[in-house]
């Protein structure tokens, strides 16, 4: 229920001074409340598609959904998700947020499950390494489970800091952590009550069942990459907000170092973090307008609350509009363009007509770049013999475009179920 106040709140902007108080939600109240955003939020439908239908649009969407669907299939991005290096890097993060030193953490978990991580760290200990120069400490993460186990371990002294401070402080888990988590749009969280069944208030435990929710965010953006992305931002964004200021407001929070920055100043501060990229405000009381609400199970107190599902072609508009602006900045376009290129092996033909449609809000030539740099992944996953010509290469080119189209055409057909 505290996450729809502080929509509604930020949309209608009249109280946008008053605190907000967190009460109960049952059905009917996070259906009132539902009712009451749908009614009051702003209609963004002409802003960002003013020369192009709705049914182009939607069509052209699925298309980019399809797209990068398979390019985040074909250069294993979920894989590169689950990795040492995004443990070590989230872990590093985490400790950032309540100043705890490399050096004055023992690490029992990582002891305990991962020997040659914890012979990595000792060593680095012993070398004075701080988590600005430790290094991809090596836990041999591969898929899911172990990115889970191995995040649970290495940041279990931060998922201590949060199980003690919502022990003693429940409405920090409930009103806080609860609709953070909830608006990834990954299921209902455990309640209160059930948290401290399944974690004991441990500190490992915790951060797995954490982990265990962005694991499946990330298996539902890589199933739907643009879908997942403009049906979440603005829960998030509305929900973030609610985080922050809870975790600001709350004595315990406080007594245990806990501070979190705004979406804004988080954002560019990881922005920054990618050779130096630059990016403009983002007004995120807008975006978390661009939605329309339900009344949704949930682990907050009560058993329901309202979630946000963006509407997908205005939050497509707004995100195009933003990189528009991003891209603006000669210096972003090139930061831009080495990432993508060590990333995807982007061409600078490609990247330059992706840039130029996104410039011109041209959904069709947005749809024609992805093709093309699908087309140079798949050419480089399946190289053509050097005595290929220029013409047989093409036609080889076409016949890899129609096993595409077969290959996402079929997997989209429902299966029937085995009797």
């Amino acid at each position: 229920m505290k996450k729809i106040i502080a929509v509604l709140l930020s949309v209608l902007i009249i109280f946008s001074s008053m605190a907000i108080v967190a009460s109960a939600a049952t059905q009917d109240d996070a259906a009132a409340a539902a009712e009451a955003f749908n009614a009051a939020k702003v209609d963004y439908s002409g802003v960002y598609w003013k020369n192009t239908p709705d049914a182009v649009v939607n069509f052209q969407m699925k298309k980019i959904n399809s797209l990068l669907a398979q390019i985040v299939a074909e250069k294993n991005l979920k894989g590169t998700f689950y990795s040492d290096e995004t443990v070590t890097v989230i872990s590093a993060k985490l400790a950032g947020v309540t100043n705890t030193k490399f050096d004055s953490i023992d690490f029992p978990g990582v002891k305990a499950q991962f020997p040659e991580a914890y012979e990595y760290i000792t060593k680095a200990k012993e070398e004075k390494k701080t988590w600005e120069t430790l290094g991809t400490v090596p836990f041999g993460v591969k898929d899911r489970d172990s990115f889970v186990k191995a995040l649970g371990a290495f940041s279990a002294n931060f998922g201590g800091v949060i199980s003690l401070a919502c022990a003693m402080s429940p409405d920090l888990y409930s009103g806080a952590i609860i609709p953070l988590v909830e608006s990834l749009h990954v299921g209902k969280m455990l309640s209160f009550g059930e948290y401290a069944a399944a974690s004991g208030f441990d500190g490992g435990k915790t951060m797995e069942i954490l982990a265990g929710y962005v694991a499946d965010a990330v298996e539902a953006f890589a199933k739907n990459p643009l879908y997942y992305i403009t049906d979440v931002l603005p829960d998030f964004a509305a929900s973030y907000d609610v985080f922050a200021k809870a975790v600001e407001a709350n004595p315990m929070a406080a007594a245990f170092g806990l501070k979190m920055p705004g979406l804004d100043t988080l954002v560019k501060g990881l922005a920054a973090n990618l050779n130096g990229l630059k990016l403009p405000g983002i007004d995120f009381d807008k975006l978390a307008g661009m939605a329309t609400a339900r009344a949704v199970e949930s682990g907050s107190e009560g058993g329901y609350d309202v979630e946000l599902n963006g509407d997908k072609a205005v939050v497509f508009g707004a995100i195009l509009d933003y990189l528009k602006r991003v891209l603006e900045d000669d210096n972003n376009q090139m930061i831009i363009y080495n990432y993508l290129s060590k990333v995807l092996g982007i061409t600078d033909t490609d990247y330059r007509d992706l840039i130029a449609a996104i410039k011109a809000s041209d959904i069709i030539g947005i749809v024609a770049a992805l093709s093309s740099i699908l087309d140079t992944l798949l050419s480089k996953a399946f190289p053509l013999p050097p005595f290929v010509d220029g013409k047989v290469a093409e036609i080889l080119k076409t016949v890899l475009r129609v096993a595409r189209f077969l290959k996402e055409f079929i997997s989209r057909i429902p299966m029937p179920l085995a009797k």
